[in-house]
């Protein structure tokens, strides 16, 4: 599997979990818990999203000259989201704990993930591959 298959993988699983949350929020929880599940859901996947495309840039071999202003950017995409995440919390009726409930979804989302990777064989190159010569079976 690709990291981009390994990244679109995590986020239709941050995706349905996210949503699971939110209707779960919506048929129990009080006065703005359903948006707190849901801003929390919105800002994990977007930090996920992010995270992801950012670190792939950054890894990216043969773009040694520009690596630093892509690890710039994900410094600044920590700290805005900190500061999003704060904002949130501060200035919207939003139940923090239905937020924090909202932004495990997606972190659960990256150990399936994860997990899916590993029994898939990780970046392991199918059998039979030109690329497989010399590695045994």
């Amino acid at each position: 599997m690709t990291p981009t298959g390994f990244l679109g993988r995590v986020l239709l699983w941050a995706g349905g979990i996210s949503m699971a949350l939110v209707a779960g929020a919506l048929a129990i929880g009080g006065e703005g818990t359903p948006g707190g599940v849901a801003l929390g859901a919105g800002l994990g996947c977007l930090n996920i999203a992010a995270l992801g495309h950012l670190g792939g840039r950054l890894i990216r071999p043969g773009d040694d000259r520009r690596r630093w202003v892509w690890a710039l950017l994900l410094a600044l995409k920590f700290a805005l989201f900190l500061g999003v995440v704060g904002w949130a919390l501060w200035a919207l009726p939003v139940d923090p704990l239905g937020m924090a409930v909202g932004l495990l979804g997606p972190m659960i989302a990256v150990g399936i993930g994860g997990w899916t990777w590993y029994r898939a064989g990780g970046l392991e190159t199918p059998p039979g591959d030109e690329s497989d010569r010399g590695r045994s079976s």
